[in-house]
């Protein structure tokens, strides 16, 4: 058992799975396990994940698709580790990020989530990077400010495991949980952790034309979700505030603040 676990949700990603995995076993901090659970993939994203040849490689193929809060809540019962760390299946790690992310969880135990910021590659049609984005975060003041202000991806995403368990894992009733795991799962943590963040890009984030193609076509469907959810999780922190929302004019709502109940 290594101290961190890093999980791939692995679904249809034969193009890019062997970066991915290069990326974790040429880390240089070593003490971990590889966590690989195939969301039943029709391609050959599995065969190509078995030719690494490493004993701290474990694949686990699911017979049918359940879905990304599905897949994550079957890891966190396999997970025997104390941190955790989510890698997607088209992105890949830089060779610092687990001894970085370790480092400062061990500093900070009253901690659950650490994140740093990361480098997103724009593809075109022939997967040449077009151009190279930096995204850099910021450490949020409290789970308000987190909550008004998140709206990039808050990659590399590292958990304490316990945390995670103690919160109930991912909520996956409907369909926006599964397409914005990231933040319904970070809020939740919020309600009783710290969130960290590490001021170092420590990620590097694929976006190919046919991932942003499904981002665009899923777009109300989040906007809508993020309503839901925010209302649902100002519920949850307590009901001391309702979110000031203003009605924008494709329908959606902008979060303009916050007022006391």
């Amino acid at each position: 058992m290594g101290k961190v676990t890093v999980v791939i949700t692995l679904y249809n990603k034969e193009r890019y799975i062997d970066q991915a995995i290069g990326s974790v076993l040429q880390q240089t901090y070593s003490d971990l396990e590889l966590l690989i659970i195939d969301d039943a993939s029709t391609d050959g994203s599995v065969a190509k994940a078995r030719q690494f040849k490493d004993p701290r490689i474990r694949i686990v193929s699911l017979a049918e698709n359940l879905g990304q809060c599905h897949v994550l809540n079957y890891a966190l019962t396999l997970i025997t580790s104390p941190y955790f760390m989510q890698l997607d299946a088209d992105d890949w790690l830089d060779k610092e990020t687990l001894r970085r992310m370790v480092e400062v969880a061990e500093a900070k135990p009253d901690a659950a989530l650490f994140y740093g910021n990361h480098l997103t590659y724009w593809l075109d049609d022939q997967e040449r990077v077009v151009r190279k984005e930096p995204i850099i975060l910021e450490q949020y003041q409290n789970r308000y400010d987190l909550m008004l202000k998140m709206s990039n991806a808050m990659v590399p995403r590292f958990y304490r495991t316990e945390a995670v368990r103690d919160v109930g894992g991912w909520m996956a009733q409907v369909y926006g949980d599964r397409i914005a795991d990231d933040v319904q799962i970070a809020l939740r943590l919020a309600r009783k952790y710290r969130l960290v963040w590490i001021n170092e890009f420590l990620y590097h984030r694929r976006r190919d034309t046919q991932n942003w193609k499904n981002f665009e076509q899923s777009r109300p469907l989040r906007r809508q979700y993020r309503y839901e959810l925010y209302n649902q999780i100002l519920r949850e922190w307590g009901d001391e505030y309702k979110a000031d929302w203003v009605p924008q004019p494709d329908g959606s709502y902008y979060l303009r603040g916050f007022i006391r109940k």
